[in-house]
């Protein structure tokens, strides 16, 4: 075997491992506010229906979400994708806690959320937020009694929930 015939082998098998790990590596970064946006609409979506959304003419007032996660999430952010919904989205650690005691089948206490100006609130639990590529995540929220996780695509400059599936339910 010649010098030629080694270069071209060597060039042959470098363009192979090239080809090999161009896939796997991550392009850009995933708009995870965006895709955490899509995934609380699709949690809210199922009981709220329609109500979920401000229309033009509305006058509803917007309900606060306590989040609670491990940080990494701009609620400004965060707020600005739910802009069309009554939701608004609040750091858990601006909203207090009341815990009520009692007998309630399955739980011995209820938690009460208040947002920032003493209004009563919703809470959720951002339990982990993982995009593999650009433009898809998987969601993890858990609530009240169950937990859920949403598939996020990105479909142009839209994130869309794909298929949600309960983690776990009480």
């Amino acid at each position: 075997m010649g010098s030629r015939d080694i270069l071209s082998l060597v060039v042959f098998v470098f363009l192979l491992c090239a080809l090999t790990a161009l896939p796997s590596m991550r392009f850009g970064s995933a708009d995870k506010e965006a895709a955490l946006a899509a995934a609380l609409k699709a949690e809210l979506e199922w009981f709220l229906g329609d109500d979920l959304y401000l229309t033009g003419d509305s006058s509803k007032d917007r309900v606060s979400l306590c989040l609670e996660s491990d940080g990494g999430i701009d609620i400004e952010l965060l707020s600005d994708d739910l802009s069309d919904t009554i939701i608004r989205p609040v750091p858990f650690d601006l909203c207090r806690r009341v815990i009520e005691k009692g007998n309630f089948g399955m739980f011995s206490a209820i938690y009460h959320h208040f947002g920032p100006d003493g209004e009563e609130a919703g809470h959720l639990q951002v339990i982990d937020i993982e995009c593999r590529t650009s433009s898809s995540c998987i969601i993890d929220i858990d609530g009240f009694g169950s937990g859920y996780r949403h598939f996020v695509e990105r479909q142009g400059q839209v994130w869309k929930v794909e298929k949600t599936r309960n983690r776990w339910i009480v």
